[in-house]
């Protein structure tokens, strides 16, 4: 599996949450994701991100564009330093 355009995006405050939002819709759009999969993704991205601000004071989301033949996917990964 070839992994390309990984995107890191800071999460320190809902702006940057909201920044994170609209930079995952954008590229899910662009890779043809349907309308019900978006939203699944931006739920989970969501509830990650407010976790993160809520009890670890921010961290780190990185989005990667996944390729393997002719199927597409994302990797969304958060990290924080929190308990």
């Amino acid at each position: 599996m070839e992994t390309k355009q990984a995107e890191h995006i800071s999460v320190r405050s809902d702006t940057e949450a909201l920044r994170l939002r609209r930079r995952l819709r954008a590229r899910a759009q662009r890779l043809g994701f349907g309308l019900f999969q978006q939203t699944k993704l931006l739920t989970a991205a969501s509830e990650l991100a407010r976790n993160m601000l809520d009890f670890a004071s921010g961290g780190d989301a990185t989005l990667s564009t996944l390729r393997e033949g002719s199927r597409i996917g994302l990797r969304l990964v958060f990290a924080d330093k929190g308990p």
